[in-house]
């Protein structure tokens, strides 16, 4: 696996650890409140997630093309 894929992976993790939190408190905090649930604030920081991880790849492809050409 490249440096590019192994950076995306641990974004990926970082913020589905960010994003299963966030589910909980949104799942439970109806249940006490008596409210009914949103997923539209799930939905979102999943759609978070996808970016992160992809700017976090596209960021790590620029930079080892930008060490190529300087010859780093």
């Amino acid at each position: 696996m490249n440096e590019a894929t192994i950076r995306a992976l641990r974004t990926l993790v970082q913020n589905l650890a960010v994003d299963v939190g966030v589910a909980v408190m949104v799942a439970v905090s109806p249940l006490i409140i008596g409210t009914q649930l949103d997923w539209r604030l799930i939905a979102v920081t999943a759609a978070k997630t996808a970016l992160a991880t992809a700017a976090s790849w596209i960021h790590r492809k620029l930079n080892e093309l930008r060490d190529k050409k300087l010859g780093g």
